[in-house]
């Protein structure tokens, strides 16, 4: 939701009615997600919670202002440079990295490696190729199966059942997409049917 708030009003990028209305019904989807993974009765916005909105936040950010700079910057190049000026900040953690890396499991240190080849280098280079070809205010609705998936793996991997309310989320959340998609395709073939009989 954050990323297609600031591309719109940031880029100016153009945002049909059905595209308003998936975004609403998705955002929904992710509020029943989160209400359904919170570990008491009743929802608590808790410290975790407001440090992952402060994280979507900044994460939307990066995605809408990465946009302009594919005009002077390839695609890997740019991964490459966001990738390194995340990693620079983390040398404060550098002394005692060797002591650490080997009292740690072999399970931890597959885990970090897992982490910075898929979740970060793959999938934000799989971003920049995504938004360099569209409208990141388009692309931005497809980010809701990511706490599907979340909540998917969690049941699989973890063995962290999904509560009901977790299930109807996702439900919803997928739902938007897919309406969003449906509803988008044939408003735009009606006005290319509708073009192609103004121009006989």
């Amino acid at each position: 939701m954050f990323t297609t708030l600031i591309a719109v009003f940031i880029l100016k990028e153009k945002m049909e009615w059905f595209g308003w209305v998936g975004l609403g019904v998705g955002f929904i989807g992710i509020t029943l997600i989160t209400m359904g993974s919170s570990s008491g009765e009743t929802f608590v916005l808790s410290q975790g919670i407001i440090i992952v909105i402060i994280s979507a936040i900044a994460a939307s950010v990066f995605f809408v202002y990465q946009k302009p700079l594919f005009q002077r910057y390839g695609l890997i190049e740019l991964t490459a440079y966001f990738t390194w000026a995340g990693t620079i900040p983390m040398f404060i953690f550098l002394p005692g990295l060797t002591a650490n890396i080997q009292s740690a499991t072999l399970e931890a240190n597959l885990s970090a490696i897992y982490v910075g080849i898929f979740p970060a280098a793959i999938c934000y280079a799989a971003w920049a190729i995504a938004s360099s070809r569209g409208d990141v205010s388009k692309l931005a609705p497809m980010l809701y199966l990511e706490p599907v998936f979340a909540v998917l793996i969690a049941w699989l991997w973890l063995s962290e059942l999904p509560s009901l309310l977790s299930i109807l989320g996702g439900i919803i959340a997928i739902s938007s997409i897919a309406v969003t998609n449906i509803i988008g395709h044939r408003v735009r073939r009606r006005e290319r049917n509708l073009q192609d009989q103004l121009s006989e």
